[in-house]
């Protein structure tokens, strides 16, 4: 049973590909290692406008200015 199963660490999936299950086999085209995990959003250190630090203050999907300031923002923009 094992040559059918994927050959990284305690992986139980399919093998699809160069000994590999779909979700290694990507890891290994996109980041050259079958085991490697990047993250590929990164949290600010702080808002571009006020200077928050707190992780709670931002937006998952707008990260690089926090909650207050992009509502400032876009009141700002509205009317004008």
């Amino acid at each position: 049973m094992s040559r059918f199963v994927c050959s990284v660490g305690e992986c139980l999936k399919p093998r699809v590909a160069r000994g590999l299950c779909w979700k290694h086999y990507a890891r290994r085209r996109r980041h050259g290692n079958a085991e490697v995990t990047k993250r590929r959003y990164k949290m600010p250190h702080e808002c571009r406008y006020c200077g928050v630090t707190r992780p709670d203050a931002f937006y998952p999907y707008y990260k690089s200015v926090c909650k207050q300031c992009r509502k400032l923002k876009t009141i700002e923009q509205s009317s004008m």
